[in-house]
């Protein structure tokens, strides 16, 4: 019987191994998310800070709305941030400093289809979510969340499908170069 490679005792498994490079690259990616909403939440502490006084007056609904967007826009933020690194290097800002591979670029519409399933894009689609759910938008709320909990799936299962085979493509780079225009 075949020994998987992922269950072979002879498989790299060192730095060098393509399923820690994967997974240095998503603990990058997150770290940045997180860096970034952490430094969101230091301006608007000290925008609070600064509009009351330190604290010796309460926050008018205004200041508060303004230190709220500006946790808020930590968000989109990086997700720009990421697309950004996917169309100029073809990997995430995390996938650059762990050493991943470039993909192949996916031209025409194909590209837009790769940015929209690519999994930092969840954390845009619930973003999105959020705010049509603070706009009482309820068909557009379910959509977006619908979304985000597909684009996360299927996030979750390009992971384990290139931790179990570190040769394979992830699945939103093959549903995006099988659209049309996306070179095959």
């Amino acid at each position: 019987m075949a020994t998987h490679r992922f269950l072979d005792p002879t498989a790299p498994l060192g730095a060098d191994s393509p399923r820690w490079r994967l997974l240095a690259a998503l603990g990058l990616d997150l770290l940045a998310l997180l860096t970034m909403l952490l430094a969101a939440a230091a301006s608007a502490m000290l925008w609070l800070l600064t509009r009351t006084q330190a604290g010796r007056i309460d926050v008018t609904p205004a200041d508060g709305a303004v230190a709220l967007s500006l946790i808020a826009a930590a968000l989109p933020a990086w997700v720009a941030i990421e697309w950004f690194a996917l169309l100029r290097i073809g990997r995430t800002v995390g996938g650059r400093v762990a050493g991943l591979d470039a993909a192949a670029p996916v031209r025409g519409p194909a590209r837009a289809l790769l940015l929209l399933l690519h999994p930092a894009s969840a954390v845009l689609w619930a973003w999105l979510a959020a705010g049509a759910a603070l706009l009482d938008a309820t068909p557009a709320t379910e959509a977006l969340a619908l979304l985000a909990a597909a684009v996360l799936l299927l996030s979750l299962a390009s992971l384990l499908r290139l931790l179990l085979r570190p040769d394979a493509e992830a699945l939103h780079m093959t549903l995006a170069r099988r659209a049309p225009g996306g070179r095959g």
